[in-house]
């Protein structure tokens, strides 16, 4: 008899769990080019004190590149899922039809994150508020990265001074990643 091997999907949500605990649901998406994704693609959410929902791809890298990559959204948990649930998911087909993403890429949403929000891009940045064991698993066949809001004038800043400089604006006081109505720190 050989040995048993563990999904792909369920090897992602495994580590998903170490992390942030039981995803409160499973979220398949049916609208738009969703053939072109891994096939059993979803987003998963978890919730965090209650404040917050991360969305996080499951099954992005499903054609078996290596290392692995999926991608995580953090939201208030008031907010309708179907707004970032729609941004991953095109973010997603970004990366399986066109360019594979990696840290520092900026991605244009083409829209803002809801009707009222400035931040019509994403930048994939380290997933700090959670360190380095959800970035990676223990093998690196796996890196998990941070889908992170920000407005134009953000990414125009990214650009001209880098994305670490960009990084640094977000470290100070008051910054709320998690609010798609938050004002743009440039």
């Amino acid at each position: 008899m050989g040995a048993m091997s563990v999904s792909p999907h369920a090897a992602v949500r495994k580590h998903l769990c170490k992390t942030w605990g039981p995803p409160v649901a499973e979220i398949t998406w049916d609208s738009g080019p969703v053939d072109d994704l891994p096939s059993g693609f979803h987003i998963l959410s978890f919730t965090k004190r209650g404040e917050l929902t991360t969305y996080c791809t499951c099954g992005l890298s499903g054609s078996g590149e290596e290392p692995a990559l999926e991608l995580f959204m953090v939201a208030p948990s008031g907010l309708a899922p179907e707004d970032t649930v729609e941004l991953l998911v095109a973010v997603a087909h970004f990366h399986c039809t066109s360019t594979k993403l990696s840290v520092g890429h900026i991605v244009n949403f083409g829209r803002g994150w809801t009707d009222e929000s400035e931040c019509d891009h994403g930048i994939l940045i380290l997933p700090y508020l959670d360190g380095p064991s959800l970035e990676w698993t223990s093998d690196r066949k796996l890196r998990v990265l941070w889908l992170l809001p920000v407005t134009n004038s953000e990414r125009e800043y990214a650009k001209l001074y880098g994305r670490e400089v960009l990084e640094q604006e977000f470290d100070k006081p008051n910054f709320r990643y998690w609010d798609p109505r938050r004002p743009s720190t440039m």
